[in-house]
């Protein structure tokens, strides 16, 4: 069975594709500068509890442990709010 495309329908359907194309490749530069983030953000784990900062688990065991602050300043930028949907991210790390 032959199928009949309209060719708008079809002009709309690479769009979408196109258009999916470039949400996947923003993703992955998303969970890269995450990852990028995480491994260049430093804490002093010695002075952490006197500054307030503590080191939290991004993910599931064996996730390396992250400054909670890195998270107060990644979320806001992502349109999210608070560690819980910060960390859903927590793969990247």
């Amino acid at each position: 069975m032959s199928w009949l495309v309209i060719p708008a329908v079809a002009e709309g359907l690479v769009a979408l594709e196109d258009a999916h194309r470039l949400v996947v490749a923003g993703e992955i530069a998303e969970v890269r500068a995450v990852a990028g983030l995480a491994a260049a953000w430093r804490v002093d784990e010695d002075a952490a509890c006197a500054a307030g900062e503590r080191l939290v688990r991004g993910g599931a065991d064996g996730t390396p442990l992250v400054g909670e602050f890195l998270a107060a300043e990644i979320a806001p930028r992502l349109g999210v709010s608070g560690l819980n949907d910060f960390f859903r991210t927590g793969s990247s790390v």
